[in-house]
């Protein structure tokens, strides 16, 4: 029997060090964003991630594909890579396709393709995601649209990776 898996992360309030909102992504009961400070679930989703990142509005999450960093070979360029939520609501996805206009940019591994090398939530709270070949890409978690290296978002977002 495979183990179960239950993650947390929380973040807390701007200049608070005390827990505001927390993500839990369980195998058995979904993913929910909980405003921990009132004692109360904002927004649930009905499946489990593997990495996702929260942001401190607590209404936008962003999760990552389930094979992480690793894409089989045989995909097709429509693989969701990134999907940004918005209360609960898909507002926006990121395909292969979309981070890589020719596969030779992957790097082939073993048995997969390694498609980035980092990814995480960079000081001005967007997505940071740092390509296989180096070159990086910035989302705003709040709409999930390629931004510029020198334009910032509000909210701030925490990880969460298993």
């Amino acid at each position: 029997m495979a183990e179960t898996i239950r993650l947390t992360i929380a973040l807390p309030l701007a200049n608070e060090m005390i827990e505001a909102i927390r993500a839990v992504s369980d195998p058995n009961s979904g993913t929910r964003i909980e405003d921990v400070k009132h004692g109360k679930v904002l927004w649930r989703l009905p499946d489990w991630y593997r990495s996702l990142f929260v942001a401190d509005d607590g209404k936008h999450l962003v999760t990552e594909y389930g094979g992480l960093n690793l894409i089989p070979t045989g995909f097709i360029g429509h693989l969701v890579l990134l999907t940004f939520w918005q209360d609960g609501k898909k507002i926006r996805e990121v395909r292969v396709r979309d981070l890589f206009p020719k596969r030779s940019i992957l790097k082939r591994t073993a048995s997969h393709y390694l498609w980035r090398e980092s990814i995480g939530i960079d000081e001005h709270g967007r997505l940071k995601v740092e390509r296989v070949d180096r070159k990086i890409f910035l989302f705003d978690v709040a709409t999930g649209k390629e931004v510029r290296p020198n334009q910032a978002q509000q909210p701030t977002a925490g990880r969460l990776e298993n």
